[in-house]
């Protein structure tokens, strides 16, 4: 089934912080922070800046195709998509995701989509070019508990494994059976069966970054996206000399540090950066550096390292290498021919804080989109919103608010409230003549029993309001049930429900839906009813 879409401003969902909206909006005090707001326009200048400095093209075609094929995923699309890698005129937009298991919230597939889509625009719009979607996964990130966890249909399944370090390099055991676990409590609906299907087979005996391509590239690889892991020594090697640089000179550090004392003359700051932007990788272990620009070292593992030693390392071993959260973006821009970054809000959010480091690196900063967020309302709940609401935007109001409002309208109670106070004011106002101006002190006791008597008045008019809700509880069961679908355990759908929940709803339509709703240049929330 195709479902009804419509788009909503951020502004009007509260689920974008000031810096974002000022962004997208184009103010004027941001304009030193980007390249433009996304257009063809800036696009095409992006191309234009890429092209100034050229990327390494046969290393990062050479390390997909050996990646795909440790996977045991070789196609003739896809090889002509890494082939095309190695042209001048081909560039890539990309996003990128922790490696959550079975991918996470539904957001991450919504950031896959947008950056597809926009490839696709931009292939149709500008023809002389070619452009590719890609999907960085996070693979070196090491925080496991934001990766563990999945949500299925109010239930929560975790992944429980003692492995420590960079988790993409995790083996998979036991995430099978959460899936079998899952397959469970599911209907029969055939799309969802296959996704289950898909999720067993992908996670069995393997590593998580394997196991998350496999998922990714039977879901998008259709759309002509490419996965790419940067764990890799070839692709650290050739970033090598600025990790160098950056470590000993703390220039990250420096020019994030003075981005961001500007920034919080007005704005909430996303990172501050460290004196060191990088961390140690070994076996089972991701640990900060730190140093003071002539010796460096780790905690645990305990390593130590001068300059020489520093740069030896990074000469023969860059693959131990990591950048943190400021210095990933450089990386990516550093090794890919890109020229666009799609991300959600605290993403933008702390790329407005790196320009600065591109520049002083000398790699072109891509145009920054934000991404569109998707919500999906069910066929019962789709009629509520005809019925219920009086605008979309009260989808993303606090429970009470909206049950407030529903109830005001149905009912008229606002006019009943209003009609009662005024009879009240005008009862007074008979006594209030009644009295000679001159007696203050009579004037003073009927102005305060005036206010007793509002104030009770208020307590009778909310008790009205409770008595309709009881009288009610079909419709407030409604109002709940409909909050509770935009919101499930009072978090935003997108940030709860993964792959397996809207499959649920929507079935094997559920990814072209998305696909053909988002509209990845006019950045909002969709909103998709059955």
């Amino acid at each position: 089934m195709t479902p009804t879409v419509s788009y909503l401003p951020f502004d009007k969902t509260g689920h974008a912080g000031r810096l974002v909206v000022d962004y997208l909006n184009g103010n004027p005090k941001l304009a030193g922070l980007h390249h433009g707001l996304p257009s063809y326009q800036s696009l095409n200048e992006a191309v234009e800046r890429r092209q100034l400095h050229p990327v390494k093209r046969q290393i990062l075609a050479d390390t997909l195709a050996e990646q795909y094929a440790k996977a045991g995923i070789n196609t003739p699309e896809l090889q002509a998509q890494i082939q095309r890698l190695k042209q001048e005129n081909t560039f890539t937009v990309t996003t990128g995701q922790q490696t959550g298991i079975f991918l996470g919230p539904a957001y991450t597939f919504i950031k896959i989509l947008n950056t597809i889509k926009l490839s696709e625009q931009l292939n149709a719009h500008c023809p002389d070019n070619h452009y590719i979607p890609v999907f960085w996964m996070a693979t070196e990130d090491h925080d496991f508990e934001e990766i563990r966890h999945y949500s299925f249909l109010g239930k929560s399944y975790t992944w429980e494994t003692n492995q420590q370090g960079p988790v993409g390099r995790f083996s998979t055991r036991g995430i099978s059976a959460l899936a079998r676990q899952m397959r469970t409590e599911a209907h029969r609906e055939p799309a969802l069966q296959a996704l289950f299907d898909l999720f067993e087979a992908s996670y069995s005996d393997t590593d998580l970054a394997t196991a998350t391509r496999k998922v990714v590239h039977q879901l998008f690889g259709h759309y002509g996206l490419l996965i790419l892991d940067a764990d890799d020594h070839r692709l650290k090697s050739s970033f090598a000399g600025i990790m160098a640089k950056d470590i000993s000179e703390g220039n990250s550090f420096r020019l994030v540090s003075k981005q961001a004392e500007k920034l919080k003359e007005n704005y909430s700051v996303q990172v501050n950066g460290r004196p060191v932007n990088f961390f140690w990788m070994g076996q089972g272990a991701r640990t900060r550096i730190e140093g003071d620009g002539n010796q460096w070292h780790t905690h645990e593992p305990n390593r130590k390292w001068t300059i020489e030693t520093l740069k030896e390392e990074l000469s023969n071993t860059p693959e131990h290498f990591s950048p943190n959260v400021v210095m990933r973006p450089l990386y990516q821009e550093f090794i890919l021919p890109n020229i666009a970054y799609i991300g959600g809000g605290a993403e933008v959010a702390y790329w407005l804080e790196l320009k600065e480091v591109f520049d002083f690196y000398q790699v072109p900063y891509p145009i920054l989109l934000m991404r569109n967020s998707f919500t999906l309302i069910d066929r019962t709940n789709s009629y509520r919103i005809e019925n219920y609401l009086g605008g979309l935007e009260e989808l993303f109001s606090p429970v009470d608010t909206l049950i407030r409002k529903v109830f005001e309208r149905k009912f008229n109670i606002k006019e009943g409230q209003n009609n009662r106070l005024e009879l009240l004011a005008a009862f007074f106002k008979t006594l209030q003549a009644e009295i000679s101006p001159a007696d203050t002190p009579t004037q003073a006791s009927l102005a305060a029993m005036h206010r007793r008597w509002e104030h009770e008045l208020n307590r009778y008019n909310q008790k009205i309001v409770r008595n309709q809700k009881k009288q009610e509880q079909q419709l407030l069961d409604g109002i709940k049930s409909l909050h509770g679908m935009v919101y499930p355990s009072g978090i935003l759908q997108e940030r709860t429900c993964g792959l397996a929940d809207l499959f649920s709803i929507n079935g094997g339509n559920l990814i072209p839906a998305v696909h053909q709703a988002i509209q990845p240049l006019e950045p909002s929330m969709v909103i998709a009813r059955m």
